[in-house]
C-alpha cells in the first residue's frame, strides 16, 4: 500500500489539562490527563517540587479534630504600611504570625506572637453555639482587621508593639419599621394612648423636641437603688429644683475584653443641687445592671416626660396624634408648638417619618430603647458571616435568621438574611457599628441623609449571601440566587445619598471560602464550575465560566462539599492562582479542613494543572500568598501551607527538589508519580491508519541530571490490558554540557490515533520542551 512521509513538531505546550473535547477535536498543545507537572508560561512541563514544612520551622502544638480552619493574610497591619501578619483560625482560637519579619533563617512559623483571640468570648449573650466549628471570614481596612463569623459578634482586632487587641463591634441601626398597629389607619388620632402607639410617637419624633435639651458626656454616679440619680451639669443648663427630667444614654463596660452597651432611660424631678452636680429623684427607669469597668459613656438631659408634645396635644385637642402627623408642622407663627391653633392648617396623608430610635441591628429592644414598657424584643443569636471594607467602611452581611411575631405588638416576620449593613465612614473606630444616618430622620431642620452616612440596604430576592467583594467603583455581593452590583447612581461611587443596585448575574453562590483576588477581579467556586468577573466589552461587568471548555469533567468529579471548602490565593509574579481542596467526601469536620488536592490556574495562558500530594498523617489546611516588605535577608514571596502533623501546626512549601512530600516529617518522605498525557494525534485524518518512525524529544537541562519514562498509546486505548500501549522506555539525561538535549524513541506500533505518555522517575526531574516526530501515512485505508 503506498504510504507518504509527514513531519509534525510540537514545541508550545502551554494549555495545560483539557477534558472537554472529543478524541477527533483535542485542541494542540494539551494534555488529556496530567497530575503533579508545572505548565510554564514558556511552554515546558516540568515536575513540581516537593512538599514540606519550612527549613528551620516552628511547631504550635493545637488539637486538630472537630475544628474548622482557615487563614487569611493582613495586610498593613498597625497601619505603618510595612507590617504584614498571617492569621489563622484554628477551632475558637486566632494566631497570629508576623509575615513581615520573617527571615531565611526564621521562617514565618517561627513568628507567631504571644497574642491570640478567643472566639468564645464574643459570642452573643444568651448563645451557646460553638464557634469553633464554623470558620471565620476577615478582611481590613486602615490598619485594623475585621472578623467575621455566623455566630459571633463582628469584632476589630488592632496590632500595637506586637499585642493584638480585639474589640466587639455593635452594629446599630435606626427603626424605619415602628410598631404595628394592626388595623389601625396611619391618620386615626385615639383617645388614649397605649404602648404601641406611645412608640411610633416617640419614633416619629414627638419627644425629640423638649422645652430644653442639653447632653453630658460625663457620669459622676448612677445609684439608681438608692432611688437618686447624681449627674454633671451641662453649661447653661436652664433648669430648676423641681423641673421634671428623663437622662437617658449608654454605657460601654468593657469586661474581659468585650464590649457590652447597656442603654438606660431614667425618669425624676430635679431636687437638689451640688455645686456642678445635680441631683434627681427617681420615679421610675428602663434598662439593666451593667458589669466590668465602664470605658466610655454617653448622656443627655431632658426636660419633662418623654411624651412632652403628645401631653401638650392632648390637653389642647383631647386625643393623641395620629402615626402621620408631624409634630414640628403645628408650630405656630412665633415657632411655638400650638396644636390647637394650628390643626386645621395640617393635612393629613402620608405616615410620618420614623427612624427617631437607633437600636441594636440584632438584638431590637424597643422599651429598653425608648423607655415605652411592653414592647418586646427582635433578637437572634446569629451575626453576620461576612464583610467588606469599601470606601472608609466596613459593611456587614450574610446573617441567616428571621423571626415571627417578634418586636412591638408581634410584627410580622421579621427577616435579616437579605440585609447588606453599612457603617458611617469611619474616622474613628466607634462609627464602625454605626449603620445609621447621623441626622434623625424626624427632625424638622437636619434630617437629610450625608453621603458619608452609614445604613442598611436590602436586597430582596438575593438569599442568603455568602461574599462582599470590592470591584472598581462598587461593590459586589455573591448570594445563594446570583450575584449583584452596588454603586454610586451616576457611576462616581457609592455614597448612603445616592446608590444603585444591580443584578448583574444568576450565577449562584455556594459559600465565601474559594473567592481569589486577581488584580481586582474575583475568581471563585460554586456548583457547576469555576467563574470568573470582569469587565464586559460593552461596558460594565460579566461574569464568566472558566472551566467550561476546559476542565468541567475534572471539576464535576469533585465532591460537592469540597467545593464548598476549597480555598485559595494568586501569586501575581507567575500569574498563578491555586486552590487547595479535597478529592473525596468528609467523614466530618476533622477531614472537611484535610486537603489532598491543589488546582492551579495560570491567569495568563490559561492553563489548569493539578496536584496531589499524600493525607494520611500530614494534611494542608490553607493557603495564602506571603511576600514580605523586603530586605537582604527577606525570604523570597511564595505560597505557604498551613499544615499539620499529628496536631503539630506549621506552614509548609513548594521547595523540595528530592521530589518527595515532607521528608522532615519521617525523614524519608513520600514519593510521587509526575505525569501527562498529550492529546490525539490523528496523522491520517482518523480514516487511514499511520505509524511513527521515531520521536526526538527535546529537554531543558538546567544543568543537573534528570530522567523521565517515555510510552506510546495506542486509538484511544485507557489501560494497559488493551495491548495498545507500548512498552516504557527510560531516559537519562545526563550531559549537563549543553542547555537543550534530545533524544530519540523508536516508536512501534501503528493506528488511527496516538498519544505520549511522559512520567517520572523517583528522585529525578524532567522539563519536557517539546517534540518532532516523523509519520507514515497510508494513502489507503
Amino acid at each position: 500500500m503506498p504510504q507518504q512521509l509527514t513531519t509534525a513538531i510540537e514545541n508550545n505546550f502551554t494549555k495545560g489539562l483539557i477534558t472537554e473535547s472529543t478524541g477527533l477535536n483535542f485542541p494542540e498543545n494539551a494534555a488529556t490527563s496530567t497530575d503533579n507537572c508545572v505548565y510554564t508560561l514558556v511552554g515546558d512541563t516540568t515536575r513540581r517540587l516537593g512538599f514540606d514544612f519550612e527549613l528551620n520551622h516552628a511547631f504550635n502544638p493545637v488539637t486538630e479534630a472537630n475544628k474548622a480552619k482557615n487563614t487569611y493574610k493582613w495586610n498593613n497591619a498597625s497601619g505603618d504600611g510595612q507590617t504584614q501578619v498571617v492569621v489563622v483560625q484554628i477551632g475558637s482560637v486566632l494566631y497570629f504570625y508576623k509575615s513581615s519579619t520573617a527571615t531565611v533563617a526564621s521562617p514565618l512559623s517561627t513568628q507567631l506572637l504571644s497574642s491570640t483571640v478567643d472566639l468564645s468570648t464574643f459570642l452573643p449573650a444568651g448563645s451557646s453555639n460553638d464557634p469553633s466549628t464554623l470558620e471565620c471570614q476577615f478582611t481590613d481596612g486602615n490598619g485594623y482587621l475585621f472578623v467575621f463569623h455566623p455566630y459571633l459578634n463582628p469584632f476589630y482586632c488592632t496590632l500595637s508593639t506586637d499585642i493584638i487587641t480585639s474589640n466587639i463591634i455593635n452594629v446599630r441601626i435606626r427603626d424605619f419599621i415602628g410598631a404595628n398597629e394592626s388595623n389601625i389607619p396611619d391618620t386615626f388620632r385615639p383617645s388614649s394612648l397605649n404602648n404601641l402607639h406611645q412608640y411610633n410617637l416617640v419614633n416619629q419624633g414627638w419627644s425629640a423636641a423638649p422645652v430644653w435639651n442639653a447632653s453630658s458626656t460625663t457620669l459622676i454616679s448612677i445609684q439608681i437603688g438608692g432611688n437618686s440619680v447624681f449627674k454633671d451639669i451641662p453649661a447653661g443648663l436652664p433648669a430648676n429644683i423641681g423641673d421634671p427630667v428623663n437622662i437617658n444614654g449608654t454605657i460601654v463596660a468593657t469586661d474581659k475584653g468585650v464590649e457590652t452597651h447597656y442603654n438606660f432611660w431614667i425618669y425624676g424631678v430635679i431636687t437638689a443641687y451640688f455645686g456642678n452636680t445635680m441631683q434627681v429623684t427617681v420615679s421610675s427607669y428602663t434598662g439593666g445592671t451593667f458589669s466590668g469597668v465602664i470605658s466610655s459613656e454617653q448622656w443627655y438631659l431632658r426636660a419633662g416626660a418623654s411624651n412632652n408634645y403628645t401631653s401638650t396635644w392632648f390637653a389642647a385637642i383631647a386625643n393623641y396624634p395620629s402615626n402621620s402627623d408631624v409634630w414640628w408642622q403645628f408650630k405656630d407663627l412665633t415657632g411655638v408648638f400650638n396644636p390647637g391653633t394650628q390643626i386645621g392648617n395640617v393635612t393629613l396623608s402620608s405616615p410620618a417619618p420614623k427612624g427617631s430610635m437607633i437600636l441594636d441591628a440584632f438584638n431590637q429592644d424597643y422599651s429598653g430603647t425608648s423607655g415605652t414598657p411592653g414592647l418586646g424584643i427582635t433578637s437572634t443569636n446569629l451575626r453576620p458571616k461576612t464583610g467588606c471594607w469599601f470606601q472608609g467602611r466596613i459593611w456587614f452581611a450574610g446573617l441567616d435568621d428571621s423571626k415571627s411575631n417578634v418586636g412591638p405588638a408581634n410584627n410580622a416576620t421579621y427577616s435579616w438574611t437579605e440585609n447588606i449593613y453599612f457603617s458611617q465612614i469611619a474616622v474613628s473606630p466607634t462609627q464602625f457599628g454605626k449603620c445609621y444616618q447621623t441626622n434623625d430622620p424626624t427632625s424638622e431642620t437636619l434630617f437629610d441623609v450625608l453621603p458619608t452616612d452609614g445604613g442598611v440596604i436590602q436586597i430582596q430576592g438575593c438569599g442568603s449571601v455568602y461574599k462582599l467583594f470590592p470591584i472598581e467603583n462598587g461593590l459586589l455581593v455573591f448570594a445563594a440566587n446570583g450575584i449583584w452590583f452596588i454603586t454610586g447612581s451616576q457611576g462616581i461611587g457609592f455614597s448612603a445619598s445616592d446608590y444603585t443596585i444591580t443584578n448583574i448575574s444568576y450565577v449562584k453562590s455556594i459559600s465565601g471560602t474559594s473567592f481569589v483576588n486577581v488584580q481586582g477581579l474575583p475568581f471563585f467556586w460554586n456548583e457547576e464550575g469555576i467563574y470568573q468577573v470582569m469587565p464586559s466589552q460593552k461596558g460594565g461587568l460579566e461574569v464568566n465560566p472558566i472551566t467550561v471548555g476546559t476542565i468541567l469533567g475534572f471539576y464535576l468529579d469533585i465532591p460537592v462539599a469540597s467545593r464548598k471548602y476549597a480555598r485559595g490565593d494568586y501569586n501575581p509574579i507567575d500569574y498563578l492562582i491555586q486552590w487547595t481542596y479535597r478529592s473525596t467526601d468528609e467523614s466530618g469536620i476533622t477531614t472537611r479542613y484535610q486537603f489532598d488536592r491543589i488546582l492551579n490556574y495560570n491567569t495568563y495562558n490559561k492553563a489548569f494543572f493539578p496536584y496531589t500530594f499524600p493525607s494520611a498523617a500530614t494534611h494542608i489546611h490553607g493557603i495564602n500568598y506571603v511576600s514580605s516588605p523586603g530586605g537582604s535577608t527577606a525570604p523570597e514571596p511564595t505560597f505557604k501551607y498551613l499544615a499539620s502533623t499529628v496536631n503539630q501546626f506549621s506552614f509548609a512549601e513548594e521547595y523540595d527538589s528530592s521530589f518527595k512530600d515532607f521528608v522532615s516529617v519521617d525523614l524519608t518522605g513520600t514519593d510521587y508519580i509526575s505525569f501527562f498525557v498529550t492529546g490525539y494525534k490523528l496523522r491520517g485524518q482518523a480514516i487511514r491508519k499511520f505509524q511513527p518512525q521515531y520521536i526526538n524529544m527535546w529537554s531543558r537541562v538546567n544543568n543537573e541530571v534528570s530522567s523521565y519514562k517515555f510510552q506510546v498509546l495506542w486509538d484511544f486505548a485507557n489501560n494497559l490490558n488493551s495491548n495498545r500501549w507500548s512498552t516504557v522506555q527510560v531516559t537519562d539525561v545526563i550531559d549537563t554540557n549543553y542547555d537543550t538535549f534530545n533524544r530519540r524513541h523508536k516508536v512501534r506500533g501503528r493506528g488511527y490515533a496516538l498519544q505520549f505518555k511522559v512520567s517520572s522517575v523517583t528522585g529525578r526531574p524532567f522539563d519536557i520542551q517539546g517534540w518532532s516526530v516523523i509519520d507514515t501515512v497510508n494513502t489507503g485505508a
